[in-house]
């Protein structure tokens, strides 16, 4: 492979076997050439972006080789919560008693109560989160310990993929320290890497690939709040394909991937009058997470979450969920009668497979903005949040 390529004028940067990949580069016009499109800059409704004009081509010789080709656009792929419309509490940490069993908002310790986890301080164990955006700062992490009332925190360990920043503080940063600090509050004395990539296919897959074959950090559980509709106006099918591979090794070495499942309810914010499903936790190797409403208390109460219009667009959000257009059903799904609601569609995998606390009007109290002005405020787990291998 490394010989057609050169002989076509591209540079092999790298190969590895581990994950069975090769990285090329070279000018413009010689990668045109090779794969016989067209790289352009477009504008989209979120931004400038490179992609191409025309279907991919790879030599004759290696058609039977190359799952995909990835890098040559950054179109983005994934979504976050944007909370700059939520109105932001400081919370008195030193209430009464009284006054804290009012609040709406839970710290995971409770939440792990609620829903009867098993004991444990997550010793021994190493859960991985994958991160497209945002920062991590030991200093709100501190705080919320501080909050929290923990004894010890976790090692927590930025790791950047493809030389994605570690510690940017933007509108996704509320969402990185969510999963760290939830997983903080239930695993205090694990260790959790952070890898951070770009949002694109390529960000993808160079971060499933950093996460599992990690020499020094090796996880036992990954946790990935991410994701985007799997239509095919998103996700090309090679990058679904290699995800899905990706997510598959990873279960075959023993990695449990919990992947949460969407907040914009049955059309994952694609509107077009059909229902969708998110990608990657439509995939069969994950275990994919939706969201409820829970209230605890003398009346303990749960049901599916559904804030406002159940659209983020509107500041709201709703579990999301349904039948996957593109993934078949799993032979463990096949007694399950549940039919798309899609005319025509392929009757795929059904998610969610389990589900627990979402809703911002119940939510997760949070550190987070990366200074000491930061405001710790109650928010949503974006798409559930993370889950903890407790042990």
């Amino acid at each position: 492979m490394s010989d057609t390529f050169a002989a076509l004028g591209l540079t092999v940067l790298a190969v590895d076997a581990a994950t069975r990949s090769v990285k090329l580069g070279g000018p413009v016009n010689i990668i045109e050439q090779a794969f016989q499109v067209k790289l352009m800059q477009f504008d989209g409704i979120r931004g400038p972006y490179r992609g191409r004009v025309g279907a991919l081509h790879v030599p004759a010789a290696l058609e039977n080789d190359i799952v995909g080709v990835f890098g040559l656009d950054n179109r983005r792929v994934v979504r976050r919560r944007p909370d700059g419309g939520r109105k932001r509490h400081v919370v008195d940490h030193t209430a009464a008693p009284a006054a804290a069993k009012k609040r709406p908002w839970f710290f995971p310790a409770e939440l792990a109560a609620a829903y009867d986890f098993p004991d444990g301080d997550g010793s021994g164990q190493t859960i991985g989160l994958l991160e497209f955006g945002g920062g991590y700062f030991e200093d709100d992490l501190k705080a919320f310990g501080k909050a929290a009332g923990l004894a010890s925190l976790p090692t927590v360990v930025p790791i950047s993929v493809d030389k994605m920043p570690t510690d940017t503080n933007d509108e996704a940063t509320g969402e990185v320290m969510l999963d760290v600090e939830v997983l903080a509050g239930l695993c205090p004395q694990a260790t959790i890497p952070v890898w951070f990539s770009q949002f694109t296919e390529k960000g993808w897959v160079d971060a499933l690939d950093a996460a599992m074959h990690d020499a020094t950090y090796k996880p036992q559980v990954l946790s990935i709040s991410w994701g985007y509709a799997e239509d095919v106006s998103v996700w090309t099918a090679s990058a679904v394909t290699q995800v899905n591979e990706a997510l598959q090794e990873a279960a075959l070495m023993g990695i449990t991937i919990c992947v949460a499942a969407g907040d914009d309810g049955s059309s994952d914010g694609i509107n077009d009058g059909n229902a969708h499903v998110d990608f990657p936790c439509s995939s069969p190797f994950v275990l994919a997470v939706g969201g409820t409403l829970l209230r605890t208390g003398a009346k303990r109460s749960e049901r599916a979450w559904k804030d406002g219009d159940g659209l983020r667009a509107g500041n709201g959000g709703s579990t999301g969920g349904g039948v996957s257009a593109r993934i078949a059903r799993p032979a463990w799904q096949s007694g399950l009668d549940i039919a798309p609601v899609n005319p025509g569609q392929l009757a795929g995998r059904i998610v969610p497979d389990v589900s627990a606390n979402a809703s911002a009007n119940t939510g997760y109290f949070v550190v987070a903005g990366g200074s000491r002005r930061s405001a710790a405020a109650p928010a949503p787990p974006r798409r559930c949040g993370p889950a903890c291998s407790r042990a």
